[in-house]
């Protein structure tokens, strides 16, 4: 979906994602995906269903209400056409169906007329017994949904499957993992820049997901658009460069979303405070000895040669997420 430059996105609450992934819950959709949960994120509903053709789990994001289908299709088509990769969550095609789901939309009570004997009787006028009944109003039009079919990532955290929650549910995650997911999604950005010239633009933990296999994967490229051509305004501000937020992306901006990304990993676990350091735009002010120190910190106790791997990792994510 389209997100507006510095806008956050808004997250629906517990009570609104279980309703709407409830409402879908057992049906099946276009003859063939058995929804069986789904989750609702900032931007639209994805369903985990069953497709009964293939009989494999797959995923379907379903175009929001106020985003334009044609649209929706457009951005899909992009990450289609991205094809098979082994850190890209692949969308296999998209399609179209009619919502089993209808949301009742409360409409403004009418005022009835006064009832007919009340009416001061005109000559020549029908009276009550002969007035025609009024037919009942027509049905409103059956809603049509577009979609986009995913390869399924099983949840593979307490919580579920993206690098948002293996953060919020794992104090400290060993650094071997996250250097390995961090040099998978880099080379999963590096693939869609350079064979498909595209720009993701919302590079960030929820946009990461974790196989059980324990591979990461890059996910959501709605709001990709190809370097060049008309662009797609999107994203999430606090992983956004700065050129990004004024309005002008490029493959740049996705490497300071990855830098920013890459500190969170190492850094978020650990105390708010060092989170609130790269959220609100600080990084540029700590010097690359100082950011190495606070990586350590966040280091398990039993890792060895932590802070070589520190100094390290400071001096990619200065480079990342320096403006100039």
């Amino acid at each position: 979906g389209i997100v507006p430059e510095a806008t956050v996105r808004r997250r629906r609450g517990p009570a609104d994602r279980r309703n709407m992934v409830d409402s879908y819950r057992g049906h099946i959709l276009d003859g063939r995906y058995q929804v069986l949960d789904g989750a609702q994120g900032g931007m639209g509903c994805v369903l985990f269903c069953l497709d009964r053709q293939t009989h494999q789990a797959v995923a379907l994001k379903l175009c929001a209400d106020t985003a334009p289908p044609e649209l929706f299709i457009a951005e899909g088509r992009k990450w289609i056409l991205l094809g098979a990769h082994p850190y890209i969550v692949r969308a296999l095609y998209a399609g179209k169906f009619v919502d089993p789901v209808r949301e009742e939309v409360p409409r403004e009570p009418s005022r009835a007329p006064p009832p007919i004997r009340y009416l001061v009787p005109i000559e020549g006028s029908a009276t009550e017994e002969e007035l025609p009944e009024l037919p009942e109003p027509p049905p409103p039009p059956p809603k049509v949904r577009v979609y986009l079919v995913l390869e399924m990532i099983a949840k593979s955290s307490q919580t579920g499957s993206s690098l948002r929650h293996w953060l919020d549910d794992t104090p400290r995650i060993p650094s071997q993992a996250l250097l390995r997911w961090a040099f998978q999604i880099a080379g999963a950005m590096e693939y869609a820049s350079t064979k498909h010239g595209l720009i993701h633009q919302d590079i960030k933990p929820d946009n990461i997901l974790i196989t059980s296999s324990g591979d990461a994967k890059l996910t959501d490229f709605g709001v990709a658009s190809v370097a060049g051509k008309e662009m797609v305004r999107g994203g999430t501000p606090v992983y956004m460069a700065p050129e990004h937020r004024a309005g002008h992306p490029s493959v740049r901006s996705d490497i300071y979303s990855f830098g920013i990304t890459l500190a969170e990993s190492f850094l978020g676990h650990v105390r708010p405070g060092y989170l609130a350091l790269i959220r609100d735009g600080q990084l540029g002010a700590i010097s690359e000895s100082q950011l190495a120190i606070l990586l350590q910190d966040g280091r398990p106790a039993d890792e060895p040669r932590a802070m070589a791997l520190c100094q390290a990792l400071a001096r990619i994510i200065k480079i990342c997420t320096n403006p100039d």
